[in-house]
């Protein structure tokens, strides 16, 4: 964060760093009551569904006898809303795949959002120790193996 706000001050953008406790952040993101223009949040997809991502973060409500736009997003998208909501309910595993598809082509065009930084997941090693990184960044360390 403190390096985005030196990344505006070069382009004559004055930022202010504001550093909260993380449920109280979360909360007045939640209750759209975050007093700024922009925040920063990490995310990840423990379901690796899609729409734990796209749902959650960038449904804009358009939909008419929809549910209401999700509290993340200030984004609205009438096509990418549309795809998102029918994806919910498909069970033909291509058929979501191209609706999810169509959604994550409205999210280019639109550009909702902006990617500053992706962690990378840092693991040690050892030769002794069998065990294989999880997708979901979980460690369970009671999958490891010790070899003899």
């Amino acid at each position: 964060a403190e390096a985005i706000v030196g990344q505006l001050a070069k382009v004559g953008v004055k930022a202010e760093l504001r550093v909260q406790e993380w449920s109280s952040y979360v909360g007045q993101i939640l209750e759209r009551k975050i007093p700024t223009d922009a925040w920063l949040i990490g995310w990840g997809n423990a379901q690796f569904d899609a729409d734990n991502t796209l749902f959650t973060l960038l449904y804009g409500g358009t939909v008419e006898g929809g549910p209401p736009q999700t509290r993340f997003s200030y984004w609205a998208d009438p096509a990418f809303d549309k795809a998102v909501l029918e994806a919910q309910s498909v069970v033909d595993q291509a058929k979501r795949q191209a609706l999810y598809k169509k959604a994550l082509e409205r999210v280019r065009a639109g550009a909702p959002w902006i990617f500053l930084y992706e962690q990378e997941d840092i693991y040690g090693v050892n030769k002794r120790v069998k065990w294989q990184p999880r997708p979901d960044e979980l460690i369970w360390a009671f999958d490891a193996e010790i070899v003899k």
